[in-house]
């Protein structure tokens, strides 16, 4: 497993099941992981170095402009999450 030590990672508005599953991951592999909403996720990346970010996939201009609020804080990568519960409902 890669290890992740020091990272600092948001994982946004993500459904609670994928959420827990992905948080574990990135704790086991040594991250610091905080699940958040919106707001707090861009809190968080005025108060402190993020290197990472998982947030829904969606073309909603607020989730657009959230990407593009946190690359200009400076967060080092933003991954999309295909499967999340939003994305599911809107596709089906």
């Amino acid at each position: 497993m890669t290890d992740l030590s020091g990272l600092n990672v948001l994982i946004v508005d993500a459904a609670y099941s994928e959420a827990c599953d992905l948080r574990t991951t990135l704790l086991l592999a040594g991250a610091n992981v905080h699940v958040v909403g919106k707001t707090a996720a861009l809190i968080l990346a005025r108060q402190k170095r993020i290197d990472a970010a998982f947030i829904p996939l969606s073309l909603e201009e607020e989730k657009c402009r959230l990407r593009e609020q946190l690359t200009e804080l400076g967060v080092g990568r933003i991954i999309m999450q295909p499967g999340s519960a939003e994305w599911t409902e809107k596709a089906a």
